[in-house]
């Protein structure tokens, strides 16, 4: 899977920061419209500061939704929507004001909303594309490896699209 994400923090990173990313996805189906979906992505997240200095940095997403398809599985084109939970991670490296080097790495979770649309061009093949929103908190926070007593709200937008196969 191919994907773009948009992210934005209440503290961290007040202007939207994006970048390009890949993952991987497995998809087990208990019927014909409800399914379990669990992908990693990562993404390569330009920094809008120039104080960060591996811009762009590694956002790591791995993800569990629940999927419902609107049309069965005999269906060439089928609509969905999913929900789930999402554990994501950043690191960034950065001189702070004083000059003081800082290698800060956030670890969350969030709650994800997604839909989409799959098309079968054959039996075992489907070509994805879909859309995620992600709100969650970085709670544990690690600055120099110590970790630090604060959080901070996070927002994502993705778009994906992939080639899925079936056996």
């Amino acid at each position: 899977t191919m994907g773009y994400l948009s992210y934005t923090s209440d503290k961290l990173h007040q202007e939207a920061q994006g970048g390009w990313g890949f993952g991987l996805n497995l998809e087990y189906g208990l019927t014909h419209r409800l399914a379990f979906d669990l992908s990693f992505q990562r993404f390569s997240v330009n920094s809008g500061s120039s104080l960060v200095e591996n811009s762009p940095y590694p956002f790591y997403e791995l993800e569990l939704a629940g999927k419902f398809y609107f049309a069965g599985s005999d269906q060439r084109l089928r609509p969905y929507l999913g929900f789930g939970v999402n554990y994501s991670r950043q690191n960034e490296e950065f001189y702070d004001e004083l000059d003081n080097y800082n290698d800060v790495v956030y670890n969350g979770f969030a709650v994800l909303g997604r839909g989409g649309v799959g098309f079968y061009p054959s039996e075992n093949w489907r070509i994805e594309g879909d859309f995620c929103f992600d709100i969650g908190s970085f709670s544990n926070i690690l600055i120099n490896r110590d970790p630090v007593e604060d959080s901070y709200s996070f927002y994502a937008w993705k778009t994906r699209m992939g080639i899925r196969y079936f056996f």
